[in-house]
This record gives C-alpha cells, structure tokens and sequence, in this order.
C-alpha cells in the first residue's frame, strides 16, 4: 500500500487539510498517511529530518489554498520554510507529486516564486473544493487514481487490467529500454473481439503488446545521434519524400515530453533502426520481420478502448483531470507519466491527448498497412494539448500526409505481431 505525506501551510487550509487526512485514512491504513510531524527531535537538522521524512513515502499531496503563493513568495529567503523544503525534497527525489487545490484555489502563477518549486506548476492538479460528501468523494477520486498509479486494478475492466510488475519481465521491454532509456514497458492486449469506430463495429485481433507509453524526446534522440541512427540512409528505403536534411525539432526538450514534429517516415525510420538494433538483419519491407513498428487503427483502438468500447480510455465521461487537452489549458505538452490515471483498460496512458499519434495504415483503407512511397494520408489517433475533448475520443480518427511533422505529432509503438 503506498504510503502518503500531505504537505500544507497551516495559515493557508488547515481545517480542510484535516479532513482530506481523515478522508483518505478511510482508503489507506492509518500509518500509511501523514500529516504532522509532530516536533522535530532537539539537535537534528530539520532539512535533513523532513528530506527523511519524504524519502519514505511515495506520494506527496502539496495543499494549495488561496493563500499558498502569497505566503510562499513572502517566505521565499527564509531558510526555516518547512513547505517549501517538503516540496523540493519530493521533487528532487521523483516521488509522485500531486497539488490538490482548495478553498477554490486555482494553481499559482510560479513566476515570482523559488525556482526550486517551479515543476510544481507543470504537475496536474487534483481539485477538493466541495464540503460534506462531496468533499468525500473528491478525496475518493483522489486515493483511486493513487492506487491506479501503484498499481491496482482498473475497476471498470476488471481483469484486463496488467500491472507494470507484471509487463516489467518482458524480456523485450527490458532490452528497448536498454537502446533507447525509460520510461518504457509493454502493455499484453489479449485476443478477441472489440468495438470500432462511431458505429462499433465488430472486429477481432489476435493477441499482441502495445507500449505503455509515447516514444519520448530523449528516447528519440537516441536514434538521431545514433551513429547508424538518422543519417543512415538504410532506414529511409523507399520513401518517396525520404529524410530531412535535419532531424525533426521541438521547443520543448525537458524530461520524458513525447517528441514532436514527427512525420510518419520518420516513425517508420526510427521503427527499423530499433527493430535492427533489437534484431539485427531484416528485411526493410517486411513488416513481418520488423520487432517494433507502429500501431494499426485498429490495433490502436482496441488499445485505448479496450472490450467495452469506452469513449475515453478512462471512461465514458470526459474529464479534464485525466488528461492534457486543451480543457487543461496547459498549452504544452507534458511528461509521458503525468496521467496515470487516464490508462487505457489495458494500461497504456496518453492515449487522450498530449500528442497525436501516427498509426500504420492509411486513412481511407484501414487494410492496408505499408504504403511506403504512396504518398498516401495516413491515420492520426489521440488528439492533443491543443485539441479539445471531441478530438481526444478513443474513436476519433485523425490524418495527414506522411511527409508532414506538427508540434502536436507524436508515435507509440507496438511489438512484433508474431512475438505479442
């Protein structure tokens, strides 16, 4: 069971802070929350003894009310700031941070506060403004999206659920993640039936694995610096538009961001310079012999949307809180990681928003999977940061041309149809 540190400033939201503790003790064991620490021991140093204190647990609730920002720029040079070293021990040890706002509190303007809080500002925030009940289950939602992220079953599929330990010993999520670098793990998606489409029609596929994540920045980069990487003219065979005289950019290069500006051939190119890598000889043009490539529609839907035909990889309702659309109004992208809570039934997060994301086929034929040097428009899935919800359904088809990248183009991969 994880165990839980709820930072907050008592002159800010005390008496809610109290009852988000008695609250979540209702779904956590009583040990596994913190609140108070209780007087520091006499000679210990307090920065030390709350870095402790962060280190054994695994989340982090950083209360905002109204008043947080204006008492964390009024306390910004003073050493003794108990709040603000609980929220830079939390960060710098990669615990999962969540801000939860109350009181009506809305995130702080970060632009006159510590640069060591600054990440704060980009981590989606949970909401418990409302009272009685309805305070009760905001901290529900709260403690369930918690337990989603350590690892506990999705309710609304049940078993079809896989946990990260389990796809974890997959021999080849361990060797991508030796080419290209975490976050990286394979999702089982099991043989059978599924819904697509507007209509859910029927379809089946055979059983196979998709990537729990979208290729990120750095995991991209690999590729580009990669001596036999980008440049190496073996992985542009025939395209009709072939490689950039320089690899795709992107504004933002921090952390596990999805890469952007990625044009389906480039997709195609990274997919067989890391099936090579994986593999070694093959055949460019045999999809078959490929270990990694991209998802075909349908193999995407059924990803995102699992049996039951989900309007959303989460559920059948939108909300803002389970992923980056433009109703975050974050207007960037975020980290891979950031949504745990809006996993697909299957496992697979960011499937609503963040980026689009390429598929294998083309648009108007769904059956055809190759299409090298047709020029043809091919599939677009996920909606982004900047799209609203209508784009970011499980159903919704995007497209474009192959040859074209967009700051809100992205890929995900899929594992070998033959080995998943």
């Amino acid at each position: 069971m994880p165990k839980i540190f709820i930072s907050y400033r008592r002159a800010d939201a005390q008496y809610v802070t109290d009852t988000i503790y008695s609250e979540m003790k209702k779904h956590f064991d009583d040990d596994d929350v913190f609140l108070d620490i209780e007087g520091i021991p006499l000679g210990v140093n307090f920065r030390t003894y709350l870095t402790e204190q962060i280190a054994v647990r695994d989340v982090v609730l950083v209360i905002i009310g109204p008043d947080w920002e204006r008492i964390m720029q009024d306390r910004a040079n003073q050493p003794n700031d108990f709040v603000r070293i609980e929220v830079e021990s939390a960060l710098s040890l990669k615990k999962l941070v969540i801000p939860v706002l109350v009181k009506g509190a809305t995130m702080p303007n970060f632009a006159n506060l510590p640069e060591s809080v600054q990440e704060l500002q980009w981590l989606n925030a949970a909401e418990a403004h409302r009272r009685g009940a309805h305070m009760a289950n905001d901290c529900k939602l709260i403690a369930d999206q918690i337990k989603r992220h350590f690892g506990q079953p999705d309710i609304s599929e049940g078993q079809e659920t896989k946990s990260s330990s389990k796809s974890r010993s997959n021999v080849y999520a361990e060797a991508v993640s030796a080419i290209i670098g975490d976050p990286f793990d394979w999702c089982d998606v099991p043989a059978g039936e599924f819904l697509y489409g507007y209509n859910n029609e029927t379809h089946t596929l055979p059983t196979y694995k998709i990537a729990k994540y979208p290729v990120t920045y750095n995991q991209f980069q690999v590729f580009v610096d990669a001596k036999d990487g980008y440049r190496d003219n073996r992985w542009w065979s025939g395209f009709g538009k072939g490689k950039l005289d320089q690899p795709p950019t992107q504004n933002i290069k921090t952390n596990n961001h999805p890469r952007t500006n990625i044009r389906w051939y480039d997709a195609i190119a990274f997919c067989r310079w890391l099936s090579n890598c994986l593999g070694g000889d093959f055949e460019l043009d045999n999809l078959d012999d490929w270990l990694v490539c991209l998802p075909t529609d349908y193999e995407w839907e059924k990803a995102a949307r699992g049996t039951k035909g989900l309007i959303y990889p989460y559920g059948n309702e939108f909300d803002k809180r389970m992923s980056n659309t433009k109703e975050s109004r974050i207007g960037r992208t975020t980290s891979v990681t950031q949504y745990p809570q809006g996993q697909s039934p299957y496992g697979a997060v960011d499937m609503s928003g963040n980026v689009w994301e390429w598929c294998l086929n083309n648009y108007r034929n769904p059956t055809i999977n190759n299409g090298f040097d047709d020029n043809r428009v091919k599939v677009l899935r996920s909606g982004s940061f900047k799209h609203n919800n209508f784009d970011a359904r499980a159903s919704f088809r995007g497209d474009d041309l192959p040859h074209f990248g967009s700051r809100f183009y992205g890929m995900r991969l899929v594992l070998s149809r033959s080995i998943g």
